[in-house]
C-alpha cells in the first residue's frame, strides 16, 4: 500500500507577508470595481467637449454661448437620453455639420492623414539626426590626430 506523507509544516505569515497579502487583495478589489457609471448629463458633456462649435469658430461646443449652440447641446442630450451611443451621436454630428465639426480627427480618410503625417515627419527627423550623429562619430574616429 502506498502512503504519502507531507513532512513540511505550514509556515506562518510574517508581518510583511500579511501586509503584502492585504495590499494585493485591495488592489484586486479596486481593479474589479471599475469606473463609476456616467450619468446622461456627463456623457452629453463629454461629447460636447469633442465637437467644435459650428456657431462659434475656434471654440468647442461646450464653451459656445449662442442660442444655436444651446439648441445643439439640447439635441445631443436628448439623443443620449434616448440611448444613442457616443459614436452614434458623433456620427449624427458628422452627417449634419461635416467632419470638421469633430475636435479630434477620425480614424479614416483625411483623419488618418492628420494623425500619420506628424508621426512620419517625426520619424524622418529622428532618422536624419541618428544618421548625422553616426556620420560625425565615425568621422571623428577616423580623423588623424594632429601633432
Amino acid at each position: 500500500m502506498l502512503s504519502i506523507t507531507f513532512a513540511a509544516q505550514p509556515r506562518k505569515l510574517t508581518r510583511m507577508g500579511r501586509l503584502l497579502l492585504v495590499g494585493l487583495c485591495l488592489a484586486f478589489a479596486i481593479a474589479c470595481a471599475g469606473p463609476a457609471a456616467q450619468t446622461t448629463n456627463d456623457r452629453a458633456r463629454a461629447i460636447e467637449r469633442e465637437v467644435w462649435s459650428p456657431y462659434c469658430p475656434g471654440r468647442l461646443l461646450i464653451d459656445c454661448t449662442t442660442q444655436q449652440a444651446r439648441e445643439l447641446r439640447t439635441e445631443i442630450e436628448r439623443r443620449v437620453e434616448r440611448g444613442d451611443s457616443t459614436d452614434e451621436v458623433l456620427a449624427w454630428i458628422r452627417r449634419n455639420h461635416g467632419d470638421e465639426a469633430l475636435a479630434s480627427p477620425g480614424g479614416g480618410g483625411t483623419g488618418l492623414v492628420v494623425w500619420l503625417v506628424p508621426a512620419a515627419i517625426f520619424l524622418a527627423g529622428a532618422a536624419l539626426v541618428t544618421a548625422s550623429i553616426r556620420r560625425w562619430t565615425r568621422a571623428s574616429r577616423t580623423a588623424k590626430p594632429t601633432t
